[in-house]
């Protein structure tokens, strides 16, 4: 519950080509993530964790002040996108 003014957090997604793939991003200007990297829990990001492992993708978060960018980085096995 706020008052009127509070505005709901907006969320980004973007798919970006790489040379050597993609990577998937996802942004938001919400309050952000606390801690440090490795000091992140909860079950969805222990889903997200296994299938990026599934995936032999790398899942990497950067603080964007105001939220967050987690962005999940897909390399094609061949060396091309």
């Amino acid at each position: 519950a706020g008052d009127e003014n509070d505005i709901p957090p907006s969320v980004r997604n973007a798919i970006r080509g790489t040379p050597r793939g993609f990577d998937l991003v996802v942004q938001d200007d919400g309050v952000g993530l606390p801690g440090a990297e490795d000091e992140i829990r909860g079950f969805g990001l222990t889903i997200a964790n296994l299938l990026c492992r599934q995936l032999h993708a790398i899942l990497s978060f950067e603080a964007t002040q105001p939220g967050v960018q987690a962005t999940v980085r897909l390399e094609s096995q061949s060396g091309r996108p």
